[in-house]
């Protein structure tokens, strides 16, 4: 199955979705390589973003392809007292360049009902509570999600690459 060419310069994190890559690929931006290769089926980078948040971006590969890819935000930049503006400021960017998002959804665990917190965010970083908010778009499904693991907060976006979705696991599948 041939994925189809897209348009490089609107693609997600302007990453070479739809193109095969070699096994030199180790640069991103102004991240720095961590670990991984296109035979190991993953790499990890880190960065910042306007020098206010920390962040790790992980590339998954099918084949020779990108696949999917996760920009990890925080902790550095995100607490307790600020996680709710940090998320909206990142959906309202994400929004201005996918447009409206498709879904949003906050998951609150039925202890909350019971508990009393100071900031939404306090209760986010206890893990009782999420939000997702995802969009679609032409050859890409993404969503956002502001959670907590163990106790830090966390924004993280997940781009998936339509084209290329369950191409590794269903792989694998035949092969077990």
């Amino acid at each position: 199955m041939l994925a189809p060419q897209i348009n490089v310069v609107a693609t997600p994190l302007d990453l070479p979705w739809a193109k095969e890559l070699n096994y030199n690929f180790q640069k991103y931006k102004n991240y720095r390589y961590i670990m991984g290769d296109l035979e190991y089926g993953e790499m990890r980078f880190r960065g910042q973003i306007e020098q206010i948040y920390e962040t790790e971006l992980i590339i998954k590969f099918f084949k020779s392809k990108i696949s999917k890819a996760w920009l990890v935000i925080g902790p550095v930049g995100i607490n307790e007292f600020n996680c709710k503006v940090r998320y909206k400021d990142i959906v309202s960017a994400m929004s201005k360049k996918y447009g409206p998002p498709r879904f949003r959804e906050i998951i609150r665990e039925s202890i909350m009902e019971e508990l009393v917190f100071a900031s939404e965010c306090y209760a986010i970083g206890v893990g009782v509570a999420e939000i997702n908010t995802t969009w679609k778009i032409p050859h890409f499904e993404i969503e956002a999600s502001l959670f907590s693991d163990e106790g830090i907060i966390y924004i993280e976006i997940e781009y998936v690459y339509i084209p290329l979705k369950g191409m590794s696991e269903s792989s694998l599948h035949n092969h077990l």
